[in-house]
């Protein structure tokens, strides 16, 4: 999932966003390749370009802030 939502194309996909939160239920997100991407992924995720337009739903957006949360406590 990490690979697929490094793409800007896939960054508003609702549907990745909610299988990103089951994957991370079900595993370490320490392990999940997290290591390569800790100093970007983040603010990858909350900025978007002054032009971009695309946004997701309200339940999709929230999902996606409960997944990017606790990898922010994650210290390797």
């Amino acid at each position: 999932m990490f690979q697929f939502l490094d793409f800007d194309s896939n960054r508003f996909n609702e549907k990745a966003w909610f299988l990103m939160e089951k994957v991370l239920e079900l595993s370490d997100p320490s392990l999940l390749e997290w290591r390569i991407r800790c100093d970007w992924w983040l603010r990858y995720h909350r900025t978007r370009g002054a032009r971009d337009k695309r946004k997701m739903g309200e339940k999709a957006e929230k999902t996606k802030m409960k997944v990017l949360k606790p990898l922010e406590d994650i210290v390797l």
